[in-house]
């Protein structure tokens, strides 16, 4: 065994056999035909034995945290994509030593705003976490399959991978960045599946703006996010994920597709998570769930919400919590450098765990152009308004508690003043929301204690919340309606 280049002092490796003497020509500077990725690789961290055949490569991992640096064949200007993967083609990685491994894969064009395209297949053992990084963002078509231990896809670079140094704490800490003010995206088009079905699995898609409208299914937890700076700690399926820079790409980042996957059991401290994430910078965004989209766990679990919960942020951090509702899943205070308005609108999908939205400005769950499916709670939380609604005939089901929430919930015990938004909870032109709990619509304002009995706490006002049916039908066990001001204690 022998490194590639033997200037560096790691790089890839293949078994010294006459057999493989083709695989040995595939790694030198220039570019053959016969293999799966189109691209010239160099290992900048740890070791990798590469075994390519026609329009197939195997990569063999021999370290728990590898990087590639790959340099596609096709060198040309943008726009147009690059054909990364070709359709039909496949590519493995395993390891090799039996140990689990993370390999991250950074593909850099001479031309690096060219997004990078995948139509053909990527594989891996159950224990290999793949990762895929291009500065200009990637692209799977509707003929790409990743069949993958655990997979993470970024137009944001690890924070210490272009310097050959390991991005992967071993508490599961990580950081992605892209260029200031990157409008580089994830895109996954209708047909594309990713499938990571080994125990306490990962998908993970990070960039400035993303759109799925193809198939995940994850035996663990997914995260979408539209950032430019992103921190990640993985603690099994519970999340921590913040942010000290929001996306410059402004407009939609939407799913249409479907994220799915087994049931996670909250008694036995196996959570799932689904979390979607948007934060703008200085321009407004929207985080979009729409086109009949599915969302959630197996059904049959609904009811279990610690296990398997489904997380909306609009402009706050993300916080892993083993409660599967409530405000105590995201930051107390929106991200701090975000400016432009933040929007989760939601209209036409189906979710079959526990969803919590929280939004710095505004969340609207309305179905519009289809019906809307929830088979557990529904919690919507918004600063400036927090609406849900059904009209056109279109019908909104809850088959737990349905909460409209325009309080405010901050309380860092600096004696601020802080006043409530508008909750509505309303049906009309033949619209009708049912809930088999209770319904409640809050907008309760309560200012911030001191901690200290001189110093007098802020006042708290309340906003507008209002259940109504105008034209429409409410249904629920109890319809609860609050707006209340509440002065903190001192």
């Amino acid at each position: 065994m022998r490194p590639c280049h033997e200037r560096r002092p790691v790089g890839l490796r293949l078994a010294a056999s006459p057999a493989v003497l083709a695989t040995m020509l595939a790694l030198q500077p220039h570019q053959v035909q016969a293999q799966a990725f189109q691209g010239t690789p160099n290992v900048i961290l740890g070791s990798v034995n590469r075994i390519t055949g026609a329009g197939t490569e195997t990569l063999v991992v021999t370290a728990d945290q590898t990087t590639i640096n790959w340099l596609p064949s096709d060198s040309g200007p943008g726009p147009a994509p690059i054909d990364f993967l070709p359709s039909g083609n496949v590519a493995n990685f395993v390891s090799g030593t039996g140990a689990s491994y993370t390999v991250l894969n950074r593909i850099i064009a001479a031309d690096p705003s060219r997004a990078i395209q995948f139509a053909g297949t990527v594989t891996s053992d159950p224990i290999g976490h793949i990762w895929f990084y291009a500065p200009g963002g990637l692209l799977l078509t509707g003929t790409a399959q990743f069949d993958v231990g655990s997979l993470l896809l970024t137009a944001n670079d690890p924070v210490g991978a272009a310097a050959g140094q390991p991005y992967l704490d071993p508490f599961g800490n990580f950081r992605l960045t892209a260029a200031p003010d990157s409008k580089a995206g994830i895109s996954i088009d209708k047909g594309a599946q990713i499938n990571a079905l080994a125990a306490d699995s990962y998908v993970i898609a990070v960039a400035p703006r993303f759109d799925m409208a193809g198939s995940i299914t994850v035996n663990g937890s997914a995260a979408l996010a539209a950032v430019e700076d992103a921190s990640f700690t993985l603690n099994g399926g519970l999340f921590d994920i913040s942010t000290s820079i929001g996306s410059a790409a402004g407009g939609t980042s939407s799913i249409t597709g479907q994220i799915t996957g087994p049931a996670g059991i909250g008694g036995q401290g196996v959570f799932h998570r689904i979390y979607l994430m948007a934060v703008p910078k200085n321009d407004a965004m929207t985080l979009l769930i729409s086109g009949g989209a599915q969302i959630g766990f197996d059904i049959a679990a609904a009811a279990d919400v610690d296990g398997n919960a489904i997380i909306l942020s609009g402009g706050y951090d993300i916080k892993a919590s083993a409660i599967g509702e409530g405000v105590g899943q995201f930051g107390q205070l929106p991200v701090a450098s975000s400016v432009g308005e933040a929007l989760v609108a939601v209209d036409n999908a189906n979710f079959t765990s526990s969803v919590t939205i929280r939004s710095k400005d505004r969340a609207e769950v309305q179905a519009i152009s289809g019906g809307l499916g929830f088979a557990s709670n529904l919690a919507v939380f918004a600063d400036d308004l927090a609406v849900v609604r059904a009209v056109s005939g279109q019908l909104l089901q809850v088959a737990g508690d349905l909460r409209a929430d325009a309080s405010t919930y901050a309380n860092l015990f600096a004696g601020a003043s802080h006043s409530a938004g508008v909750a509505e909870v309303s049906a009309s032109a033949g619209g009708s929301i049912s809930a088999q709990g209770n319904i409640l619509a809050l907008a309760n304002g309560e200012g911030e204690g001191t901690g200290s009995p001189l110093q007098p706490g802020g006042t708290g006002t309340g906003g507008s919340a209002l259940i109504g049916a105008l034209g429409g039908s409410v249904r629920a066990t109890n319809l609860i309606v609050a707006a209340d001001g509440l002065g903190g204690a001192s």
